[in-house]
């Protein structure tokens, strides 16, 4: 109790206001507990999934390769059409790519497209044939 006496007034005021409107909706605080931890466990899935989806084993067996874009900035021009590299920090090899950030997303999912993205491009088809059809 003496925690939320440090809160300013207004945010103790606006959480109240959202208690209730949940209250109103039929749910208590442990459905919102339920659902917070719920999202929470989620995001912490994307974060591991994301930082896992940029990395591919190493040719010398050593460890992994780590993404990293370059020819963005000067400190990191390579003379090239290169636009990513993929560096081992144990051993120091470096692969670069000119593949755009997509073709290597999609080449790393085993040549599927995420599931956000075929949906993107069904939505686009459907309007598409609508437009033909005028």
């Amino acid at each position: 109790m003496r925690a939320l006496k440090t809160y300013p007034l207004g945010r103790l005021q606006d959480l109240m206001q959202m208690i209730s409107a949940v209250e109103a909706d039929g749910y208590t605080l442990d459905d919102v507990r339920h659902f917070v931890a719920a999202k929470r466990a989620a995001l912490a899935r994307r974060e591991q999934i994301r930082g896992a989806v940029l990395t591919q084993p190493c040719p010398f067996g050593c460890g992994v390769l780590l993404f990293a874009p370059v020819n963005e900035a000067p400190g990191t021009q390579t003379g090239d059409a290169s636009t990513y590299v993929w560096t081992c920090p144990v051993c120091h090899h470096q692969e670069y790519t000119a593949e755009t950030l997509g073709r290597i997303i999609h080449r790393l999912n085993g040549g599927r497209a995420s599931r956000r993205r075929r949906n993107v491009r069904r939505r686009v088809r459907v309007q598409g044939r609508g437009k033909r059809g005028v």
